[in-house]
């Protein structure tokens, strides 16, 4: 099985001053982890473009900075932001039937203001990839957004910590109940003001196979963990161009209990057996 029309010539796209893509997406490093799957790998030409930290952040080119400001953005609503009464009832003893009512009231309004910034997110780079990318392109960015990216700050920094919500309430209270979904839902009992990613790491890649087949590689100076990066989004990739079985049921990725190269944090430096019969379009 080849991909003589699909993964033949991509282009390499590259943001001013990155370069990670270009040094790790080569085919002398990436074809042979599709070797024993029989898949043809090919890159073409690096083309630069404009450089942005955040695309989830991004605006247009007619602003300055290019994105909105976070510190601004992250800010709650009002129809976010809990009563005073809500948060005094959240601290009830536990026999006070006031006391759910009040905490699930809490936790809604937090799942509202993560489905907004969520929601930005994905407008944000729907809009970025539509100005800048096209099809069949693996392409270096800096970062998706600061919850996704915690690292994104810098030494020291972890810029996805938010203080929206824990800082309601007093020092020392137990607020482990206060989670919510992120990424659309896919990622239930995220801490609201903390990083928002699987494992607690950061995102290296996304693929949008259903928009054009976008490749989006974050900035890492860990060049093995960016060519497993590229490989896991590339295998995503593979299902617009042949029919093959999903990896699994949580966002085409394998079963995060088992390992692979296709589990949703890329933990092995190699295929699975199994992942291998799903990229030769078998049923295993």
């Amino acid at each position: 099985m080849t991909l003589v029309s699909g993964l033949k010539g991509i282009g390499i796209y590259e943001m001013e001053g990155e370069n990670h893509v270009s040094l790790n997406a080569i085919e002398a490093i990436i074809q042979p982890y599709f070797n024993p799957a029989f898949i043809i790998y090919e890159v073409g030409f690096v083309t630069n473009i404009p450089s942005v930290k955040y695309i989830g952040l991004w605006i247009n080119d007619a602003n300055v900075g290019y994105q909105k400001d976070w510190n601004l953005f992250q800010q709650k609503l009002p129809n976010e932001t809990p009563t005073t009464q809500e948060l005094t009832n959240a601290v009830r003893p536990n026999d006070d039937p006031l006391r759910q009512a009040a905490r699930q009231n809490i936790i809604d309004k937090a799942q509202l203001w993560v489905n907004r910034i969520d929601g930005d997110y994905f407008a944000s780079l729907n809009s970025w990839t539509a100005n800048y990318l096209t099809p069949n392109s693996i392409n270096a960015i800096q970062y998706l957004h600061p919850k996704y990216n915690p690292s994104s700050g810098g030494p020291g920094v972890n810029a996805a910590t938010t203080t929206e919500w824990h800082s309601l309430f007093p020092p020392g209270t137990d607020t482990s109940w206060l989670t919510v979904a992120t990424y659309g839902g896919y990622y239930p009992g995220k801490d609201p003001d903390g990083a928002w990613t699987l494992s607690g790491g950061d995102i290296g890649g996304t693929s949008y196979t259903e928009q054009n087949r976008f490749i989006l590689v974050v900035k890492s100076s860990n060049h093995a963990r960016t060519q497993i990066v590229i490989v896991h989004e590339v295998a995503h990739a593979t299902k617009f161009f042949f029919k093959r079985q999903d990896f699994g049921p949580h966002l085409d990725h394998t079963d995060p209990n088992t390992g692979g190269l296709m589990d949703p944090t890329a933990s092995q430096p190699q295929f699975t057996e199994r992942e291998l019969k799903i990229l030769r379009g078998a049923i295993p």
